[in-house]
Protein backbone atom coordinates (compact mmCIF):
# COMPACT_ATOMS: atom_id res chain seq x y z
CA UNK A 1 0.00 0.00 0.00
CA UNK A 2 3.00 2.07 0.48
CA UNK A 3 1.74 4.10 3.66
CA UNK A 4 3.86 3.47 7.01
CA UNK A 5 2.09 2.92 10.23
CA UNK A 6 2.93 2.70 13.48
CA UNK A 7 1.89 -0.02 15.59
CA UNK A 8 0.03 -3.82 14.78
CA UNK A 9 -3.29 -4.25 14.52
CA UNK A 10 -4.70 -6.70 16.85
CA UNK A 11 -7.94 -5.47 16.96
CA UNK A 12 -10.35 -3.59 13.88
CA UNK A 13 -13.44 -2.04 16.57
CA UNK A 14 -12.28 -1.68 19.86
CA UNK A 15 -15.57 0.43 20.74
CA UNK A 16 -18.85 0.42 18.57
CA UNK A 17 -20.84 2.99 20.02
CA UNK A 18 -22.30 5.75 18.03
CA UNK A 19 -20.27 8.87 18.22
CA UNK A 20 -16.95 7.74 19.36
CA UNK A 21 -16.39 4.22 17.44
CA UNK A 22 -12.49 3.77 17.64
CA UNK A 23 -11.05 2.19 15.08
CA UNK A 24 -7.37 0.25 15.32
CA UNK A 25 -6.62 1.05 18.34
CA UNK A 26 -3.23 -0.26 18.66
CA UNK A 27 -1.88 1.76 14.73
CA UNK A 28 -1.09 5.29 14.01
CA UNK A 29 -1.19 6.82 11.20
CA UNK A 30 -0.36 9.87 9.21
CA UNK A 31 -2.84 11.05 6.64
CA UNK A 32 -0.65 13.89 5.10
CA UNK A 33 3.05 11.65 4.74
CA UNK A 34 0.65 9.08 3.36
CA UNK A 35 -0.69 11.43 0.60
CA UNK A 36 2.40 13.21 0.38
CA UNK A 37 4.34 10.16 -0.09
CA UNK A 38 2.85 9.18 -3.72
CA UNK A 39 4.49 5.76 -4.53
CA UNK A 40 5.20 5.69 -7.84
CA UNK A 41 5.38 9.20 -9.11
CA UNK A 42 8.38 11.19 -9.55
CA UNK A 43 8.80 15.04 -7.94
CA UNK A 44 8.18 15.99 -11.80
CA UNK A 45 4.84 14.10 -11.92
CA UNK A 46 2.08 16.82 -11.81
CA UNK A 47 -0.13 15.44 -8.93
CA UNK A 48 -2.29 19.13 -8.98
CA UNK A 49 -4.46 20.80 -11.39
CA UNK A 50 -6.38 24.05 -10.60
CA UNK A 51 -8.77 26.14 -12.52
CA UNK A 52 -10.52 29.37 -11.96
CA UNK A 53 -12.00 31.98 -13.59
CA UNK A 54 -9.98 34.33 -11.66
CA UNK A 55 -6.17 33.17 -12.17
CA UNK A 56 -4.37 31.10 -14.83
CA UNK A 57 -4.71 27.33 -14.69
CA UNK A 58 -1.82 25.94 -11.87
CA UNK A 59 -0.22 22.75 -12.60
CA UNK A 60 1.63 21.77 -9.12
CA UNK A 61 4.57 19.22 -9.47
CA UNK A 62 4.76 16.55 -6.17
CA UNK A 63 7.84 18.56 -5.44
CA UNK A 64 5.91 21.55 -5.28
CA UNK A 65 3.31 20.16 -3.49
CA UNK A 66 5.35 19.16 -0.94
CA UNK A 67 7.57 22.52 -0.75
CA UNK A 68 4.90 24.24 -0.29
CA UNK A 69 2.95 21.86 2.68
CA UNK A 70 6.27 22.18 4.29
CA UNK A 71 6.33 25.66 4.13
CA UNK A 72 2.97 26.03 5.54
CA UNK A 73 3.81 23.81 8.35
CA UNK A 74 6.50 25.70 9.28
CA UNK A 75 4.35 28.24 9.88
CA UNK A 76 1.85 26.46 11.81
CA UNK A 77 4.69 25.07 14.27
CA UNK A 78 5.70 28.72 14.89
CA UNK A 79 2.18 29.14 15.68
CA UNK A 80 2.12 26.89 18.31
CA UNK A 81 0.03 24.28 16.57
CA UNK A 82 0.50 20.78 17.43
CA UNK A 83 -1.65 17.13 17.62
CA UNK A 84 -5.14 17.83 18.83
CA UNK A 85 -5.42 21.33 17.71
CA UNK A 86 -7.49 22.44 15.47
CA UNK A 87 -6.79 25.03 12.44
CA UNK A 88 -9.70 26.05 10.26
CA UNK A 89 -9.51 27.82 6.72
CA UNK A 90 -12.12 30.26 5.60
CA UNK A 91 -11.04 29.73 2.00
CA UNK A 92 -12.19 28.70 -1.39
CA UNK A 93 -11.18 25.42 -2.91
CA UNK A 94 -7.15 25.81 -3.97
CA UNK A 95 -4.34 24.11 -3.88
CA UNK A 96 -3.06 26.51 -0.95
CA UNK A 97 -5.62 25.61 1.08
CA UNK A 98 -5.14 21.50 0.23
CA UNK A 99 -1.48 22.83 1.35
CA UNK A 100 -3.15 24.15 4.52
CA UNK A 101 -5.34 20.69 5.38
CA UNK A 102 -2.24 18.40 4.35
CA UNK A 103 0.22 20.54 6.80
CA UNK A 104 -2.57 20.54 9.66
CA UNK A 105 -2.84 17.24 9.29
CA UNK A 106 1.25 16.31 9.43
CA UNK A 107 1.11 17.69 12.90
CA UNK A 108 -1.99 16.24 13.84
CA UNK A 109 -4.08 19.13 13.97
CA UNK A 110 -7.48 18.62 12.87
CA UNK A 111 -8.93 20.94 9.88
CA UNK A 112 -11.52 22.46 9.21
CA UNK A 113 -12.37 24.86 6.30
CA UNK A 114 -15.31 26.94 4.45
CA UNK A 115 -15.74 29.27 2.01
CA UNK A 116 -15.65 32.49 1.79
CA UNK A 117 -19.01 32.53 0.11
CA UNK A 118 -20.47 31.18 4.05
CA UNK A 119 -21.83 33.73 6.05
CA UNK A 120 -20.90 34.85 8.78
CA UNK A 121 -22.55 33.32 11.69
CA UNK A 122 -23.00 30.18 9.73
CA UNK A 123 -18.93 30.61 9.66
CA UNK A 124 -19.01 31.50 13.54
CA UNK A 125 -21.77 28.85 14.49
CA UNK A 126 -19.47 26.22 13.33
CA UNK A 127 -16.33 27.14 14.52
CA UNK A 128 -17.47 28.17 17.94
CA UNK A 129 -17.64 24.61 18.50
CA UNK A 130 -14.13 23.07 17.37
CA UNK A 131 -12.68 26.07 19.08
CA UNK A 132 -9.95 26.57 16.62
CA UNK A 133 -6.22 27.81 17.51
CA UNK A 134 -5.49 28.86 14.07
CA UNK A 135 -7.86 30.74 11.51
CA UNK A 136 -6.36 31.14 8.17
CA UNK A 137 -8.43 33.54 5.71
CA UNK A 138 -8.40 35.19 2.45
CA UNK A 139 -9.68 38.75 2.28
CA UNK A 140 -11.67 38.34 -0.83
CA UNK A 141 -12.24 36.38 -4.31
CA UNK A 142 -13.95 37.08 -7.38
CA UNK A 143 -17.25 36.12 -8.63
CA UNK A 144 -16.66 36.01 -12.58
CA UNK A 145 -15.19 39.66 -13.30
CA UNK A 146 -16.58 41.03 -9.68
CA UNK A 147 -14.61 41.09 -7.02
CA UNK A 148 -15.75 40.05 -3.72
CA UNK A 149 -14.47 41.96 -0.50
CA UNK A 150 -14.53 39.49 2.94
CA UNK A 151 -11.91 41.75 5.15
CA UNK A 152 -14.89 42.67 7.38
CA UNK A 153 -16.44 39.35 7.69
CA UNK A 154 -12.84 37.65 8.30
CA UNK A 155 -12.61 40.34 11.02
CA UNK A 156 -16.51 39.22 12.53
CA UNK A 157 -15.44 35.68 12.28
CA UNK A 158 -12.01 36.41 13.83
CA UNK A 159 -13.71 38.32 16.76
CA UNK A 160 -15.99 35.80 17.42
CA UNK A 161 -13.37 33.34 17.82
CA UNK A 162 -11.74 33.62 21.44
CA UNK A 163 -10.18 30.64 20.72
CA UNK A 164 -8.26 31.65 17.86
CA UNK A 165 -4.30 32.60 18.78
CA UNK A 166 -3.02 33.29 15.42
Amino acid sequence: SGCRKSGRPRLALADASMPGAVWFPDVRLNYAETMLRMPGRSDEDVVVVARSQSRDEIRMTAAELRDLVARVRAGLVRAGVGNGDRVAAYCPNVPETLAVLLASASLGAIFSSCAPEFGTQSVTDRWQQIEPKVLVAVDGYRYGAKPIDRRAEVEAIRAALPSVET
